[in-house]
């Protein structure tokens, strides 16, 4: 699992950011954070054929973290959210 690891930071760098943010959310322990990555060209075509919108770039946040640990996501197609 260690050469998974290394392999995900390699390519990945700010992947450790990203689990370290989510692990502190996900605890508890975690007032406010946001975590923004910018998009390649095809990530922005393909994301415009599925969604018909331009996408600019995706971001996490501690909610978004805390919202799906607490499962609150779960059938919000009701409400017009999109399942990617």
């Amino acid at each position: 699992m260690e050469t998974n690891n290394e392999n995900l930071t390699l390519f990945y760098p700010e992947s450790s950011l990203l689990v370290a943010m989510a692990e502190t959310a996900w605890a508890g322990n975690l007032k406010s954070a946001k975590i923004e990555f910018s998009l390649s060209d095809r990530l922005k075509i393909k994301l415009t054929e599925l969604l018909g919108k331009e996408i600019h770039k995706i971001f996490i946040t501690d909610s978004d973290v805390r919202h799906i640990r607490n499962h609150h996501g779960q059938n919000e197609e009701r409400r017009g959210h999109f399942i990617l």
